[in-house]
């Protein structure tokens, strides 16, 4: 397979260096890391949240969880959750579910990154769960320009 071809024609519109890598399939950031050989610090986990009908992508590190109290001040309501699987299928169909990338511009959504996504190359999925992209982390906040907030569950 290779990587979503909506994506590919953004980044390579962009003009922003990028490499993409297939490897086994993986549904988890814990796996890609595994799979693909970097650690779970570098993988950018994108989550597709909503919130009175307003969608964005949230970016964490591949070890971190979303701080469903932080999402919900982030977005200024108490209903503001994640997408549902379905929800998933039917408005990004040409995505795997639980393989969407961080590239708000392709949907038309904001885009925010936790504060610790700090890598100097990060992995995200490349919309399967057998191929991803690898790309200098400068280069993804100047290709989405998002706004660098704290979304991660601190540990108890």
């Amino acid at each position: 397979m290779a990587i979503n071809t909506d994506l590919k024609n953004y980044l390579d519109r962009s003009h922003v260096p990028y490499e993409t890598l297939s490897h086994p399939q993986s549904f988890s950031c814990f796996e890609i890391d595994r799979n693909v050989g970097v650690r779970a610090e570098e993988v950018a986990k994108a989550l597709v949240v909503k919130a009175k009908g307003k969608r964005a992508i949230v970016v964490l590190p591949g070890s971190s969880r979303l701080d469903a109290r932080k999402l919900k001040i982030l977005m200024g309501h108490s209903d503001a959750r994640l997408l549902l699987e379905e929800e998933l299928e039917m408005e990004f169909p040409s995505f795997e579910v639980g393989a969407i990338p961080p590239i708000g511009a392709l949907f038309g959504f904001p885009v925010y990154v936790d504060e610790r996504l700090q890598a100097e190359k990060i992995v995200f999925t490349g919309g399967t769960h057998v191929d991803s992209v690898r790309m200098n982390y400068s280069d993804l906040l100047s290709l989405v320009h998002p706004q660098v907030v704290d979304l991660v569950e601190e540990p108890e």
